[in-house]
């Protein structure tokens, strides 16, 4: 898979290219998965290609949702490559491919980007975030009970599908700026407690 052709999509200009290669599906792997149970694909080897026509192949890995695909994507910073495995996200300087950051946002089922502005926002279960590819620039509040979909962002707003209690699609908006929310998962107030 090359850089922007997974689930998240940068769109960012960068200063390299970026493809994931696939690791050696050996007969003695297969085995230790059939026995074990466990899944293999918690990691990626990610070959990166530099404008000095040097290159470098790294792996990395994490696990937390194995419902989530692995993708690379650009970030606001050209130098900064994404990374998401299993729903995990690292931001990787390409001049140091072995020190990969761990954003802590768990886990990052969607993004959209404002490519003028230099922000990415990334969708956890329950929060959006802004991302410049190097820092978390705000955390919205909470917006979803367990869920977030339809990422998208358009006059200087974050939209997006978010859960709430007994209801699959309810909207909602996040200014850009201050990560102020409306809509959304408005939380228990108003939900009564049921007595035994």
């Amino acid at each position: 898979m090359r850089i922007d052709e997974g689930d998240i999509v940068g769109g960012f200009e960068r200063s390299y290219d970026a493809w994931t290669v696939e690791d050696a599906n050996t007969p003695m792997m297969r085995v230790i998965a059939a026995s074990t149970g466990l899944r293999l694909d918690n990691c990626v080897t990610v070959e990166v290609a530099l404008e000095n026509e040097t290159s470098w192949t790294r792996g990395y890995s994490a696990s937390f949702s194995q419902e989530l695909s692995t993708c690379i994507f650009t970030t606001p910073n050209p130098q900064i490559l994404g990374v998401r495995i299993r729903g995990v996200v690292f931001a990787v300087d390409i001049a140091h491919p072995d020190e990969p950051v761990e954003l802590g946002i768990l886990p990052v089922a969607c993004a959209a980007s404002d490519i003028s502005g230099g922000r990415m926002f990334l969708a956890s279960d329950t929060e959006v975030y802004a991302f410049d590819g190097v820092r978390v620039l705000w955390e919205s509040r909470r917006v979803s009970l367990d869920g977030i979909r339809d990422l998208s962002y358009f006059d200087g707003r974050v939209h997006g599908v978010a859960t709430d209690v007994g209801v699959d699609a309810v909207p909602f908006d996040i200014d850009a700026e201050t990560g102020k929310a409306k809509g959304g998962f408005e939380g228990w107030r108003g939900l009564q407690r049921l007595d035994d």
